[in-house]
């Protein structure tokens, strides 16, 4: 095979998989995962409204619907993008391997042709016999012989583009199938996203006609929930002070399981499975009153009443306290080294202060009683006194 030949059958046989190949998997995974993220915040969504009663968590769920499916339809128009540019560059390798494939064609036609003449004339016999003496003929026969090697790989460089392109045919049919799927599939995702928006406008419309008061309500919550914040600020201030008088062994061991969480980052189960995220880490609007700022120092992740919440890490229970008076039922602080998890708001706590837990171990459970509003875990992570942002280690 000449490299000329090799060359092209490497760049049309390898460019489906090229960066432009590796960036469509890697998007129609992506958009996999939020239509599976999607799923469960319908699937939450259609249980809370099950009720007949607005509440705000259908709105924040019907926000985080909102916000994922926006996600989505980016994602397919950069997916819609990268199969436009793939196409096209399939079919500029499959023109010029066409105009090879034709190149190669008429070059054999041309070989048969002449070989066809010679045997008429008996040109190759002639051409043989009229050498000066031996070396001569033997250079002469080198010449038919390599003739002749000239035509075998002429075919067989026929034979090889030609099923190459034929695979590549039937491929660039499959992408192209596949990007009008792409953007029949944008096409529902944009209906759907416009309905989701008209419910969500219905949806506030209700709350702020029948809650007369909520605005007052809002803000009462809101400086409950800052209070609470304070006093797991003060824990965690307290914890990282502890530390300095480990021994030396704790300390090791410290540095040992400090290591091993921070290496799992993106890698944690969710404190709730099937849980959804509808609010947020660091500042943000308030879902109804957008001159009204929440300063979220984790996350909160909506469940089913009872729902069991589990440990993300393995650790040491260090503290466990009471946030009744605020609202927040009980919150379980776990060390796990330098890094610190806070499980709030739960109920039926089954640690005790000192415990060493294990990830997946049931602290306790989401509460029971309340509206659907109540049904949700406050979840924190700290590495020493530093607050992170818990959705960038928990694995979906």
């Amino acid at each position: 095979m000449t490299r000329k030949l090799a060359i092209l059958l490497m760049l049309m046989t390898l460019g489906w998989g090229s960066v432009l190949g590796q960036s469509v998997e890697s998007l129609r995974k992506d958009i996999e995962r939020d239509r599976q993220e999607l799923s469960r915040i319908e699937g939450l969504l259609q249980k809370n409204t099950a009720s007949k009663k607005s509440s705000e968590r259908e709105l924040k769920l019907i926000r985080n619907t909102i916000s994922g499916r926006r996600k989505v339809i980016r994602k397919l128009d950069n997916q819609i993008n990268a199969l436009v540019v793939s196409v096209e560059r399939k079919q500029q390798q499959l023109s010029q391997g066409q105009k090879r494939l034709e190149s190669l064609r008429r070059e054999y036609a041309g070989y048969i042709y002449e070989g066809y003449k010679s045997s008429l004339r008996g040109d190759a016999l002639t051409f043989l016999l009229s050498a000066r003496d031996f070396n001569d003929a033997n250079r002469r026969l080198g010449y038919m012989r390599r003739a002749a090697e000239a035509r075998r790989q002429t075919a067989a460089e026929i034979d090889s583009i030609s099923t190459v392109l034929a695979v590549q045919i039937e491929e660039l049919g499959a992408r192209k199938q596949e990007l009008s799927d792409t953007r029949s599939s944008r096409q529902k995702e944009l209906k759907t996203l416009r309905s989701d928006e008209s419910t969500q406008q219905k949806k506030v419309a209700q709350l702020t006609s029948t809650e007369k008061n909520l605005k007052s309500k809002a803000n009462a919550a809101r400086k409950k929930i800052e209070q609470a914040q304070r006093k797991i600020n003060s824990l965690i201030a307290d914890e990282t002070k502890k530390k300095s008088g480990r021994t030396q062994a704790q300390i090791d061991a410290d540095v040992i399981l400090s290591g091993q969480f921070g290496q799992n980052k993106g890698k944690m189960p969710y404190p709730v499975r099937g849980g959804v995220i509808i609010d947020h880490f660091g500042r943000q609007n308030h879902h109804l009153y957008s001159n009204m700022v929440i300063n979220n120092g984790g996350i909160n992740i909506a469940g089913q009443a009872g729902d069991p919440v589990k440990c993300v890490f393995d650790g040491e229970v260090r503290t466990i306290l009471s946030l009744a008076n605020l609202g927040q039922n009980t919150a379980v602080l776990v060390r796990h080294g330098d890094y610190f998890t806070v499980y709030q708001n739960i109920v039926n706590v089954s640690v005790k202060v000192g415990d060493k837990v294990t990830i997946n171990q049931t602290i306790g459970t989401l509460p029971t009683v309340g509206t659907e509003d109540d049904h949700y875990l406050h979840f924190e992570i700290w590495q020493n006194n530093q607050k992170l942002n818990p959705e960038y280690w928990l694995n979906r």
